[in-house]
């Protein structure tokens, strides 16, 4: 499964797509959907079924074609915030700098 994103700055817009590329060349295109929004005053009391639901790994499938569409285009700073990751890295290099350059103790 694959998911494409493309930005449409004409209409201020995202295009995305989502299709399978076959072995014989062709494809299995996801066709169009029409997402509609429900107001609710307060939290629904009865059940409301999910925006997507997926058989068995297909949503697994999904998700990771669209999360890699989403880095692609650009997404992933927006929704990852580097602090944390700066300061994973720099924790780790100090403990591999007190590992390799170990203060020698004078006896």
């Amino acid at each position: 499964m694959k998911v494409r994103i493309a930005h449409t700055p004409d209409r201020f817009g995202v295009d995305i797509w989502v299709y399978d590329e076959n072995p014989d060349g062709s494809f299995d295109i996801w066709l169009p959907m029409i997402l509609e929004v429900q107001h609710y005053a307060s939290s629904p009391n009865e059940h409301i079924e999910p925006t997507f639901q997926f058989a068995d790994t297909v949503g697994d499938g999904f998700l990771a074609a669209l999360s890699e569409a989403l880095i692609e285009a650009g997404y992933r700073d927006k929704a990852v915030s580097k602090d944390g990751e700066i300061m994973r890295m720099e924790n780790h290099l100090n403990d591999m700098r007190k590992l390799v350059f170990k203060e020698k103790k004078v006896s």
